[in-house]
C-alpha cells in the first residue's frame, strides 16, 4: 500500500491524459481506416482492427509520455532491488536441500 501524500500526482495525471488522448486518436484511426467489407464481422477483420488500434494506441501513448518529459517509462525499465537478498538466498538453499517444491 502507498501512502496518498507519496504518490507522484503529476506522473499520474501525465499519464492519465496521455492515455485519454492517445485513445481518442486509436478511435479516431479506427474509424477512418477503411477494412476490407468482404470480411466485414470476420475474425480476421476483427484481428487487423485490433491490431491497428493497438499499435496506434501504443504508438501515441509511448509519444506522449515522451513529450511530456514523463519518468514512468524510466521508472518501468529500472529493475527492482530485492528487499531481503540475503533471506531469499537462505530460503532458497534450504528448499533446494529438502528436496521439495515451494
Amino acid at each position: 500500500m502507498v501512502s496518498l501524500r507519496t504518490l507522484r500526482w503529476d506522473e499520474l495525471g501525465k499519464s492519465a491524459l496521455t492515455a485519454v488522448v492517445a485513445g481518442a486518436i486509436s478511435l479516431e484511426v479506427a474509424k477512418s481506416v477503411p477494412l476490407p467489407a468482404y470480411g466485414h464481422g470476420s475474425r480476421v477483420t476483427d484481428l487487423l482492427q485490433l491490431a491497428l488500434i493497438s499499435l496506434t494506441w501504443a504508438a501515441a501513448t509511448l509519444l506522449g509520455l515522451w513529450l511530456l518529459k514523463s519518468q514512468l517509462p524510466n521508472d518501468l525499465r529500472r529493475r527492482k532491488v530485492t528487499a531481503y537478498p540475503a533471506v531469499a538466498q537462505v530460503e532458497g538453499k534450504e528448499i533446494i536441500e529438502a528436496g521439495t517444491e515451494p
